[in-house]
């Protein structure tokens, strides 16, 4: 079972790197890790969220947070999608 999913990987790893044209892996971030502290501290995200509709049993909306580590990019620095909330019963 491991030699055949350590074939697989192997095969998937050769095929992107054969036919990719763009690299899908940026090194343009950079941490400096000399603190470890400063490095594996945790920071809470400010999530919102707005339930729009709701039903008998649940209600449903979006949730969205910005990045706590930011990239430049805006697609990556905002964190967005759909919540569902159940009632317990």
């Amino acid at each position: 079972m491991h030699f055949s999913k350590m074939i697989d990987r192997l095969a998937l790893y050769d095929l992107h790197r054969k036919r990719s044209k763009d690299k899908h892996f940026s090194a343009a971030f950079t941490a400096d890790i000399d603190d470890r502290e400063e490095f594996y501290s945790a920071n809470i995200a400010d999530v919102s969220i707005d339930l729009n509709e709701s039903g008998k049993n649940y209600k449903i909306g979006t949730f969205g947070y910005e990045s706590l580590i930011q990239s430049g990019n805006p697609v990556n620095d905002t964190l967005k999608g759909e919540v569902f909330l159940m009632k317990m019963i």
